[in-house]
């Protein structure tokens, strides 16, 4: 094979990476469950860093403790756990923590981040939100006043992507 086909070869495997990346996040946002997320405030030190607004959510962080199920063992950092939620209310909460897929709930996919005895620490991906150059220090004050929600999709595998943005209940909108 000569370089020009090789080339041309590494250059298609490398756009169907990309293109695969990109039909599976749009295919999450497009099909996947809606669930409202309450965010929480950040410590101050780490508000904004460039051009996007941390997020953390009531969701993030839960004590073990209060876990009804067996299942539950000594969580360690870096653990996959599957979240499933309480959609009863206006904004999901976490039901149950599990260390395998549940079957026929919604759940999230997440991480154990921090582990302080009990209380347990959890990321989803979901943690920043890219803004126009300027534009995040309105969202932080909002998010820190607890007027910031998070409409997120989910998808059958776990997967969890931000859909909208909201402040006072209306989406947030950079034109």
């Amino acid at each position: 094979m000569n370089k020009s086909k090789s080339f041309v070869l590494i250059g298609c495997l490398w756009l169907s990476i990309i293109a695969a990346f990109v039909v599976t996040k749009e295919y999450t946002l497009r099909t996947g469950a809606e669930i409202l997320l309450k965010t929480r405030p950040v410590d101050p030190r780490d508000l904004f860093r460039g051009d996007y607004v941390i997020l953390s959510y009531d969701i993030s962080r839960f004590n073990a403790g209060d876990m009804q199920s067996s299942l539950v063992r000594h969580f360690r950092v870096d653990d996959q756990v599957y979240v499933t939620l309480d959609m009863d209310g206006e904004y999901s909460r976490i039901k149950q923590v599990h260390y395998d897929p549940p079957r026929g709930e919604i759940y999230l996919k997440g991480r154990v981040v921090q582990v302080h005895g009990d209380q347990i620490s959890l990321e989803y991906g979901i943690e920043s939100y890219f803004v126009p150059e300027g534009e995040g220090k309105l969202i932080e004050r909002r998010r820190n006043r607890g007027q910031v929600d998070v409409l997120a999709a989910v998808d059958r595998r776990g997967h969890v992507m931000i859909k909208k943005l909201l402040m006072d209940d209306v989406e947030v909108r950079f034109d």
